[in-house]
């Protein structure tokens, strides 16, 4: 997969999320890039180990995220070619339970952010900041490898997604996802509601279903008769 294909997809992302309202912003502190030292150091310190809130929280607080979601869930999209081709998507879900901030307005005024405006933002910060821990998180991210020193037949194929911290679940894949892709597996089990709203709109169903039509297959190498015979992905 070519780095113009990831930044395609990546830009179908922003626009599919903007008509299904599942976006709040953009990363627009730094220019789109999808190098991994577009990372903060801070952050690169800290995502390899097992404290997922900390984890979440400086990436919240160094702007590490590429697309952040309305629940304050976010993605991070890198791609490397230098060496071996390594590809990175991350879906990072908010460890705190608490509404959105159009959530917010309805429950305690029963008003839109279209009548209000900002207005209360002041209250809502200080109701985000008493929100309690949720029980469990479900982070995902796919991965792929292209060194196949890394591959193992049968254990480590070179395409893989990762679900949940702190575990060893690795779900093998057949095939290259787009990041595309996997915003839409994503959205499909994490949000079911937008998911089943979306699945109403002919045009938008046609999209997803379209989708994966992009996904390249892994190389042979990679993903390796002793591989087709456990279960996998795609």
């Amino acid at each position: 997969m070519k780095i113009s294909k990831i930044a395609t997809s990546y830009n179908e992302i922003v626009s599919f999320m903007k008509k299904i309202n599942l976006l709040k912003k953009e990363n627009y502190s730094r220019n789109i890039s999808f190098e991994f030292s577009k990372f903060s150091a801070e952050f690169v310190q800290v995502f390899q180990k097992n404290d997922y809130i900390t984890t979440y929280m400086t990436a919240m607080e160094n702007s590490d995220y590429d697309i952040l979601l309305k629940d304050d869930s976010f993605f991070q999209f890198t791609y490397d070619d230098r060496d071996n081709k390594i590809i990175r998507y991350a879906y990072y879900e908010n460890p705190f339970k608490y509404e959105t901030y159009e959530e917010f307005l309805m429950k305690e005024l029963d008003s839109s952010i279209e009548d209000v405006g900002d207005l209360f933002v002041q209250e809502y910060e200080q109701y985000m900041s008493e929100a309690s821990i949720k029980p469990s998180v479900n982070p995902m991210r796919f991965d792929y490898d292209e060194n196949e020193k890394h591959y193992k037949e049968m254990l480590h194929t070179g395409s893989h997604i990762h679900i949940g911290h702190d575990n060893e679940i690795r779900l093998p894949t057949k095939y290259l996802l787009t990041p595309f892709g996997f915003v839409i597996f994503v959205i499909r089990n994490q949000y079911l509601a937008y998911y089943k709203e979306l699945l109403k709109d002919e045009k938008l169903k046609n999209i997803i279903t379209k989708e994966k039509n992009a996904f390249s297959k892994c190389s042979d190498k990679l993903f390796r008769e002793g591989d087709e015979c456990h279960l996998y992905f795609v």
